[in-house]
């Protein structure tokens, strides 16, 4: 579609002999015109039938056939562009036309396909933009094979779709060329050098003379800042450098007249930048601000932002993928600085209410900036470093400092409270001073938790010590929430005594934390669930079904949401520690419906059904509509995680989707004829132990409402998932 028909007409219909100028060959319109004219709209209906798939740019495309082999090496030349190992490539002129597709230049020997691009669900309707190339620059290309297609096997035919090289300078590497230009001017300035140390809570400082280890830039491909020398400069745990927010990716250090960095908390004006995050299938290129108060998401799109600019408070000007001028809002006006009050929120239960098994082989993130807002004790997050199953030494409680993730052990690391605490400020509009700490302990049953014992008293330390130091400081101080994150070693006991233990733990709460700090109300427990699957795929662990009963019905209990959202380590039990921030954004956004809005917080749950013959309509309790069905994150593992049940299993679910903003209908097979008859939500998945869960594994389900949160640490967006749940028909 880039001319073939033009140039079809002026073959055929070329300036024919004096005698008969104006008439071509009819056999040549058949023979030559036709076949390109019905090629082209074959292949127009091909697209238009085919939902496109966007995939991340690819820096250059083929203009002939290559050898896989040895043309896509490091240091290779295609379309007059000079190939680095990592580039993404579009092949569309390969002899062999299974051949064809996204393919990721090698250091050395054959390239191999893109994991974005490997499976035959993901070459339908692939399209992607190029952004670089003599011939190729500029245009984008989308696969015209219609399903089914088999990778290697099937011929792939990929068709040009747009062309804007004439526009194209390109934007993407006149981005990079800039980014790369001002790396080497502040590596080569001595006067704005400044030395950056391995302490991963320390500060960097400013220095006069300096040596080569001293230089610091940003490191805009590793999304950190780097150093000469850095220890972490060639791998993934970069942890010990400070990232500071900005412009083009996340900044170009702030220095002021003095030579000291500045945080984001100092930035005068707005600054947007953009920083790739994986909501789920691909690696995107979203929108962020940096607002004098911190960083955050502010965008959503399926396609990847670029060339931010701040044209006014409160409004960004981008451009897509696909090359159009794009405009996104967002909020102004945050406070610089919180209330005198200081807001308590404590983690309790077992290992993920504290961060363990959280560390190795990852590091605890420290990529946010101070912010003197969010509080921690001076002995930390944990104020026990090392054995949680012991007393917390009051040595650790004499102060409130700025909080940061660390560290402890090789398995006490991410908890994911600096993270709630920046989401429930984004939230609050930064009004709050919000202390955060843990007092759970791994392993432990609900016996080994409750009042009277090692881990409560921890607990009521840590809140006796905070009322202190705001009774020092003359300002209030209250105890808001408890993040009860429990039920794993509790999950024998029938969902009467469960719940029979969180109405126990919310009274014992209430009663002990009110003596202490005088509060006439509070702290709300939030709960969220855990693995729901059992080996037969219709049960729900006791746990589990209880924190439905008691997050719907009881007073002060709230369920926030689910667990399954998260990638897990390979004990599929602990999350790895960055999940462990967008579960806990799930609690901060419950607390401020709760605390910050006045709403009887719901989660997203199944609230009744109806039957006519062989269609179920579920009725849902919908946060932000509408419900929406969506693989991108959490996988579907078959009928979006719903399962019919009854006493002869008489029918099955065929499929399920949206009927309505808080509806979806599910299909069964035929119109069942059993007793007993229920639907199961969330109850099974691909696993081998009832145990196993994640987004990829163990019972889930692909749907959620249009709440997109994103994750102040991540970025990931959060959005409501639905819980499990059985309903009677």
């Amino acid at each position: 579609m880039a001319g073939e028909i033009q140039a079809a007409f002026d073959t055929v219909y070329a300036d024919g002999p004096s005698s008969s100028p104006d008439q071509p060959d009819k056999g040549r319109i058949r023979g030559e015109l036709a076949p390109v004219i019905q090629r082209q709209m074959d292949e127009v209906r091909s697209l238009a039938s085919t939902a496109l798939q966007w995939k991340e740019p690819v820096r250059v495309a083929s203009t002939a056939n290559i050898d896989i082999a040895t043309g896509l090496e490091n240091g290779d030349t295609l379309d007059g562009v000079a190939l680095a190992a990592g580039d993404r490539v579009l092949l569309k002129d390969q002899t062999a036309a299974s051949q064809n597709g996204v393919y990721v230049v090698s250091a050395s020997g054959a390239a191999s396909r893109s994991i974005d691009a490997n499976e035959a669900s993901e070459l339908v309707g692939l399209a992607v933009f190029v952004r670089s190339g003599t011939a190729n620059g500029g245009k984008q290309f989308a696969c015209s094979t219609p399903a089914p297609i088999i990778v290697g096997t099937t011929s792939l035919t990929f068709q040009e779709i747009s062309d804007q090289s004439s526009l194209n300078a390109s934007i993407t590497d006149l981005g990079d060329s800039l980014t790369a230009e001002a790396e080497a001017r502040e590596v080569a300035d001595n006067e704005r050098a400044v030395r950056v140390p391995v302490s991963p809570d320390a500060a960097p400082v400013a220095v006069g003379e300096t040596s080569d280890d001293s230089y610091m830039w940003f490191d805009f491909p590793r999304d950190r800042l780097n150093f000469v020398g850095s220890p972490w400069r060639d791998n993934d745990d970069g942890y010990g450098a400070m990232r500071v927010t900005g412009k083009n990716g996340v900044s170009p250090v702030g220095v002021d007249a003095a030579g000291r960095l500045l945080r984001p908390g100092d930035i005068a004006s707005d600054i947007a930048f953009t920083r790739t995050i994986d909501d789920g299938g691909t690696q995107r290129s979203v929108l962020y601000i940096a607002d004098g108060y911190e960083a955050r998401r502010i965008n959503t799109s399926d396609l990847d932002a670029y060339g931010p600019e701040v044209l006014a408070p409160g409004l960004v000007r981008y451009t897509d993928q696909v090359g159009a001028r794009k405009f996104a809002t967002y909020a102004t006006g945050r406070p610089r600085a919180a209330s005198t009050a200081i807001e308590h929120h404590i983690n309790h239960g077992q290992s993920l209410s504290n961060g363990s098994s959280s560390s190795a082989p990852n590091h605890a993130y420290t990529t946010f900036p101070v912010n003197p807002n969010i509080l921690m004790f001076n002995g930390g997050i944990r104020p026990i470093v090392g054995d949680q199953n012991a007393a917390v030494p009051p040595a650790n409680l004499t102060s409130l400092v700025p909080a940061v993730e660390r560290t402890d052990t090789t398995t006490l690391g991410e908890t994911g409270l600096v993270a709630y605490a920046h989401a429930l400020n984004e939230y609050y509009g930064g009004e709050k001073r919000v202390l955060v700490s843990c007092s759970g302990i791994g392993g432990m049953t609900y016996a080994n938790l409750k009042k009277g014992t090692l881990a409560w008293n921890n607990m009521l330390a840590q809140v006796q010590a905070a009322k202190t130091i705001a009774d020092g400081e003359g300002v209030p101080y209250s105890v808001a929430v408890v993040n009860w994150i429990h039920g794993e070693a509790n999950r024998a006991d029938s969902p009467e005594t469960y719940r029979g233990y969180l109405t126990e733990l919310r009274d014992d709460l209430q009663t002990d934390i009110r003596a202490i700090t005088g509060q006439t109300d509070g702290p709300i427990v939030i709960i969220r669930q855990i693995s729901s699957r059992l080996l037969d795929g219709s049960n729900i662990p006791g746990p589990e079904r209880a924190k439905v009963l008691a997050g719907l019905n009881d007073a002060d209990i709230y369920l926030c949401g689910v667990q399954y959202i998260a990638d897990f380590a390979p004990d599929l039990t602990h999350p790895l520690p960055a999940m462990h921030n967008p579960l806990m954004v799930q609690h901060a956004r419950t607390a401020y419906a709760v605390l910050g809005r006045g709403q009887s917080w719901k989660p997203l749950y199944p609230m009744f059904l109806t039957r006519k013959g062989r269609w179920i309509a579920v009725k849902y309790n919908v946060p932000v509509k509408p419900i929406v069905i969506d693989t991108r994150w959490v996988s579907d593992p078959g009928t979006a995680g719903i399962k019919y049940v009854d006493d002869t299993m008489s029918a099955q679910v065929v499929g399920v989707s949206v009927s309505a903003d808080d509806e979806i209908t599910v299909e069964l097979d035929k119109a069942p004829t059993g007793t007993n008859g229920r639907l199961c939500f969330s109850t099974f998945g691909a696993a081998t132990a009832d145990w196993e869960q994640g987004r990829t594994i163990g019972a889930r389900m692909p749907i959620h409402d249009s709440d997109y949160f994103a994750c102040p640490q991540t970025g990931i967006l959060v959005p409501n998932y639905s819980v499990a749940l059985s309903l009677t028909l």
